[in-house]
Order: C-alpha cells, then structure tokens, then sequence
C-alpha cells in the first residue's frame, strides 16, 4: 500500500510531507520524509530524511544537496536547482495487449514499484510529458514546469493576483485528488448534462463541442446540416487562452451523493457571457442550470467564472404554477470556499431553463452575500436570472 501525508501552511504551500512505498524488492516503508523551507512564497531548501530507496524506477525525492539555498529564482521564476544532477494509465498496441501500466501518487509521481514498462512512452500525469533526464522528473506543462516531488512550479502562476491566499507556486491549491490545473488552452467536448467527456489539447484555440451517444454507444459532435450540404457543428470557439484555467470539484449536492462541477475560468466578460449562454442553451432540456460569476474589472479583462453542476433542480407546483425548490449548487460552492476571500465580486446570474422567478435558496443565497458584502463594506453583487426560453435577463 502507499501512502502520502502532507502538511500545508495557511497559503497551500507544502511545508512537509512523507510517502510510503516500495524501499527495495521485498520492503515497504518510507521513501520519502521531506521538509521544505521558504523565503516568503519561494522554496529555498528541501531536506529528506528518509532512507534512499534502492529499487530501480523509485520516484522519490533526490535529495543530492544540502545548503540553505538550494532553489534559486530569476524574474522568471525558479531556476535549474542544485539537487537534480488526465493521467495516462494504460497504454495498449494494435493487438490488444498492455505494453505499459502507470499508477500515480496523488501529486503526479509514478510508483515505480507497481508500474510496467515506465520507459515506453513518456506522456503520463495529466497527460503531459515527464522529463526523467538527469533525475530532473518534472512535468512539461507547457507555460510551466511541474516538479511532481516537492510538489510546486517553477514558477509563479500568472493569475496568482486573483488568488491571492494561495501560493503562487502551489499545485491545485494543496489538493490534487479534487481538482486539476491544466493548461486552460484545449477543446471540450461536452454532453446535454454539461459533463466533460472528452478533452483535447489544441494550442490553436479553445473551443467546446457538444456531444451525443450514437448507436455505438460512443459519443460524437453534433450538427446540423446548411442547404449547401455542409455540417454545422453545435460548437463555440475563442481565441487561444481566452479560458484560462478549467477544474473539476467534488461536491455532494443532497449531502448525500458524491458529484463534480466544473469551473471554466475566462476572460473577458463577453467571453464568460458566451460561454455562460452555449452552456444554458444547451442543458435546458434536461432542466439544468448554469452559474456565471463576474469579478474583478469590467470589460474585456473582467474575470469570470463558468459553472456547470450538472445538477437537475427539484420543481414543486404552488397555486398552480410550477416553482424551483432548489438552486444552482455550484455557484453557492465556489462563493462559499474561494470568492468569498478577497474577491471583487461584481455580479452572479444562473439560468433558469424555464421560470423567470427566483427559488426560495436564491433569495436565501442573495441575502446572505448582502450580509456579507455588508459587513466587508463592499457594493452588494448584481443578481440575475438568465431565462432561457427568451433570453432575456431579469434582476431579482
């Protein structure tokens, strides 16, 4: 069995941390028992004081150095430092047979002692490229490099003034079984509930496809076709790097079931606002609702964050009109565990595939970030029910 055990300070920078695994052919133990060391938000030094494994392919941490400066930085970030001298799991040939199985610790290093034929290909965690020359093992990220040991970048996220309480150099924020940080420059293709079935890398543009089952039972782009016989796909594309980061949350929706919502941040409020209305558009039909938070400056720098839940609201008739008992969860999620600390927020709007008036948990919703916004002394949020059917918005 292996094992991770961290410890994270208030700014989600990893201050220690120890992993089990296979410390030679017929032991387990630990293999790594690392402590960092920091200048501020930079890493200066680690120090392992585990035992050095002696199985061929251990992915533990080479600690050749020991100084009190052993991560040097530039205006670009981390420099080359002194101790180095979605997940690809399987891969299969043409005939069918393995010829190579990878298993990952949580932050991205291969367990060298339960995986096969390592050397075969070299795209693994997150499906990006793993770098062993040298012992450097880290990740091409394209913008950055990932050190899956410390675990950190080697640089500064370029958003990190929107995120302020986490460190700049932080992988997922500390936590790497619930969310993913990927490039934020690939294409979607997506399903009638919102759920992401396919993801691509695409350095052109981003750009997000909608999806159905065929009679295979696999799922492929829909369209229409023009009177010129030419196919329409039911698509929305932006310019590349528009959306800046995508992450996919675990959430219990009736603290009950275990689900995910994705969050597409983008830039740009026209940007969010065309993605935000491709989404409601088109998981309408299953009476899903989808978030759209704007912070920051207005404009074509404006932050927004896209929501989907996939969650079907529960309708309830009074009077003889039908009524949403429940609300969009997702925004509720990302206000309560990130937005609300520090973030300008500017206004949150969902769709509402058929009723124009707010649910009961929207106006609770809206009267608790009042209170908040009150308390911070900061303007209250704009709040706006999209209505699908019209396309029109209506405040509430």
């Amino acid at each position: 069995m292996n094992r991770i055990h961290r410890h994270l300070s208030t700014v989600t920078a990893l201050t220690s941390l120890e992993r089990y695994g296979k410390q030679s052919s017929s032991t387990y133990g630990k293999i790594d028992d690392l402590t960092c060391s920091y200048d501020g938000n930079h890493l200066t030094a680690i120090s392992d004081n585990a035992p050095i494994p002696t199985i061929s392919g251990s992915f533990d941490f080479k600690d050749e150095a020991s100084t009190t400066a052993e991560f040097l930085y530039d205006e670009n970030g981390l420099r080359p430092d002194v101790t180095k001298g979605n997940n690809n799991r399987v891969v299969v040939a043409e005939n069918d047979s393995i010829v190579q199985i990878n298993h990952y610790y949580p932050y991205g290093g291969v367990i060298g002692d339960i995986s096969t034929n390592e050397s075969v290909q070299k795209y693994k965690f997150e499906g990006k490229e793993l770098d062993r020359t040298f012992g450097l093992d880290n990740y091409d990220i394209h913008a950055r490099q990932y050190f899956a040991m410390a675990p950190m970048w080697d640089r500064i996220d370029p958003l990190t003034e929107d995120n302020p309480q986490f460190s700049p150099y932080s992988y997922c924020m500390g936590d790497p079984v619930n969310l993913g940080d990927y490039d934020g420059m690939d294409i979607w293709e997506i399903d009638n509930e919102g759920r992401i079935r396919k993801h691509i890398e695409d350095t052109t543009q981003d750009a997000f496809y909608m999806v159905e089952l065929n009679d295979s039972g696999e799922y492929e782009r829909t369209f229409t076709i023009d009177e010129d016989g030419n196919k329409i796909y039911n698509s929305i594309s932006f310019a590349y790097g528009t959306i800046e980061s995508q992450r996919s949350v675990s959430y219990s929706p009736n603290k009950k079931d275990v689900d995910k919502y994705d969050i597409y941040q983008v830039r740009g409020d026209e940007n969010g606002k065309a993605l935000f209305e491709f989404f409601g558009r088109n998981v309408a039909g299953n009476r899903i609702e989808v978030g759209h938070i704007m912070c920051g400056v207005e404009g074509e720098k404006g932050l927004n964050f896209v929501l989907n839940s996939h969650h079907k609201p529960e309708y309830y008739v009074e009077d003889g009109v039908e009524r949403i008992k429940s609300s969009e969860p997702a925004t509720k999620e990302l206000y309560n565990n990130r937005l609300i600390y520090g973030y300008h927020i500017r206004a949150f709007i969902h769709s509402h595939p058929n009723s124009i008036n707010p649910s009961k948990a929207d106006m609770e919703f809206k009267r608790r970030v009042e209170h908040n916004s009150r308390i911070l002394g900061a303007p209250p949020p704009q709040t706006k029910i999209w209505h699908v059917k019209t396309g029109v918005y209506y405040d509430y």
